[in-house]
């Protein structure tokens, strides 16, 4: 696609330009229940976890995003993971990026240009404190409503959001009435094909 707005998503490489693209597609969901059959146990219970969390968010998304919003089907497990910017090298994410090692072993940055209408930038702080902390129903459906109430279209995170302190986590719109806290952006299953990858190739010269 030739409009739209580009987003960044860290991948381990594969042997050839498709197969990293094709990294790149894996959905959520179809990641955890891949990581089901591990013959590592951790990987299992960590898979089941995470789904078990992952579920709960998916049934309440329509009953808490915003009305332009509710009715499309969105979900973290049917969608791919990108970011709203590109890490510096020096940068890490609580919880994502190690402190000291922002690159996995053979890992790169994507450059892929998204449709900034479908997809959406939500707070990826709320989900990791509902994966952090130990199961209070009240508590985490707090959490759970402030993750999708907190949702923008990219193109308006783009337009409207602004990092004033550049090096935190924090993104405030302009006119200060909203924040997103380690923004993600989810990328729903139904718009993958207008996905465009802009620097696969490099990768491989």
């Amino acid at each position: 696609m030739e409009s739209g707005i580009v987003v960044y998503k860290k991948v381990v490489l594969g042997a050839n330009v498709d197969e990293t693209i094709q990294r790149c597609l894996v959905l959520y969901e179809d990641k955890l229940r891949a990581d089901l059959n591990s013959e590592d146990s951790k990987s299992r219970e960590s898979a089941r976890k995470a789904l078990e969390i992952e579920e709960i968010l998916v049934r309440h998304s329509d009953a808490f995003l915003p009305d332009r919003f509710k009715g499309k089907g969105y979900s973290r497990l049917r969608a791919v993971y990108a970011f709203p910017f590109e890490f510096p090298e020096e940068w890490w994410y609580p919880n994502l990026v190690p402190a000291n090692r922002s690159f996995a072993d053979g890992e790169t940055v994507m450059r892929i240009r998204v449709d900034g209408s479908s997809s959406l930038v939500l707070p990826m702080y709320e989900v990791d404190r509902l994966y952090n902390h130990s199961r209070d129903d009240q508590r985490n459906m707090g959490r759970i409503r402030a993750y999708w109430e907190s949702a923008v279209s990219l193109e308006e995170f783009a337009r409207d959001f602004v990092n004033p302190h550049k090096s935190g986590y924090e993104w405030y719109s302009k006119d200060g009435t909203k924040r997103i806290e380690k923004p993600e952006v989810i990328i729903p299953d139904w718009d993958l094909e207008k996905m465009s990858f802009l620097n696969a190739s490099e990768n491989y010269i």
